[in-house]
């Protein structure tokens, strides 16, 4: 079957209709070049060009197959160029998983960057818990994850996008809303809601830290 070199000699000689300018476009001499077209026809079983001591013309064969040869480089130029980029990460595809409350800040503007500095990336994004995200890297269903901190996972790399403060939310008329920073201490014999358990264990055990050194727990 014909390859490449064969497209390129072909098509060259077919947009100069000269055996001499086309080698001198492909950098060789005319032997080589007449040898390839005719390997070419030989393997296609058809005739390309008609030839005389005076001039080169493509064969109704010929014109049909130019149009093809053409796409097929194209192609080819295409493949090669998209292969360059996807290595570079200047395209191809991202999934991003990402906690809830990363929809208020960290996403957009992680998207907006991307967007402006990879525009040919094409990104999914996908809403897990911290818990699933883990799974979901793991299993390498998502490339990038956000998740709540802490992160210390064996064969992960974690790095902090945003420190957020723990607050405390409370009814206004609960006594502890009328302090306008109030403490952990004040949360002693107070019934509260914690992170829950299943959703993202680290987390949980960072609250309960907390509150034990606290004496709350």
């Amino acid at each position: 079957m014909f390859d490449l070199a064969q497209l390129r000699c072909f098509t060259t000689l077919a947009a100069e209709l000269n055996f001499r300018r086309a080698a001198e476009r492909l950098n060789m001499t005319q032997p080589p070049l007449s040898r390839q077209i005719q390997l070419l026809e030989h393997q296609l079983g058809v005739t390309l060009f008609t030839r005389s001591t005076r001039s080169v013309a493509l064969t109704a064969a010929g014109r049909a197959f130019f149009v093809e040869a053409q796409a097929l480089l194209d192609q080819a130029h295409r493949a090669a160029q998209s292969a360059r980029l996807a290595a570079i990460g200047e395209s191809g595809a991202l999934t991003i998983s990402f906690v809830a409350s990363a929809v208020y800040d960290v996403l957009p503007r992680a998207i907006t960057t991307a967007k402006r500095e990879r525009p040919g990336v094409d990104i999914a994004l996908l809403e897990m818990s911290t818990f699933e995200q883990v799974q979901a890297l793991r299993a390498r269903r998502v490339d990038l994850a956000i998740v709540r901190a802490p992160l210390q996972q064996p064969g992960l790399i974690s790095e902090c996008l945003l420190r957020e403060p723990f607050v405390l939310a409370a009814p206004a008329a609960h006594p502890l809303a009328q302090h306008e920073r109030p403490t952990l201490e004040m949360l002693h014999g107070q019934p509260f809601i914690l992170y829950a358990h299943t959703a993202w264990q680290p987390f949980n055990e960072l609250h309960t830290g907390l509150f034990r050194a606290s004496g709350i727990l």
